[in-house]
């Protein structure tokens, strides 16, 4: 959550935990990225309407659209099988409008929580 009254440029760089469940067998080709963002009343909560905004897949259509990251080699998994790791953004340094992202996952079985996928990370260029 950022306050767009008080943020600075370095609290748009971040790290968050990633875990997902495979809700059935199959093969994960790449994994699919969006933002929300909801904008309080200028006076705060309570004030007025609150406005919202989406990208995601299932939103109205945006130019922002959604962004697919690939993985270098599809990963096969179980039902319950989870996808654990990070993912990190940050601005680039070579462009203010382009963002560098750090996927980093393995993946855990199920069955037994052995770690079937040793941890990988792959980098995006995002503009």
């Amino acid at each position: 959550e950022l306050d767009l009254g008080r943020v600075g440029v370095s609290d748009l760089d971040f790290k968050s935990p990633l875990e997902l469940a495979a809700t059935r067998a199959g093969t994960v080709h790449a994994l699919c990225g969006w933002f929300d963002v909801d904008f309080a009343p200028p006076g705060g909560p309570g004030t007025g309407e609150a406005v919202s905004l989406s990208t995601g897949p299932a939103a109205t259509t945006t130019h922002w659209k959604q962004v697919l990251f690939l993985l270098r080699e599809p990963v096969r998994v179980s039902e319950g099988d989870r996808l654990v790791g990070t993912f990190a953004c940050a601005k680039s340094s070579a462009n203010s409008r382009d963002v560098v992202v750090d996927v980093t996952y393995s993946v855990v079985a199920a069955a037994d929580g052995k770690v079937m996928r040793a941890e990988e990370t792959q980098r995006f260029h995002i503009r």
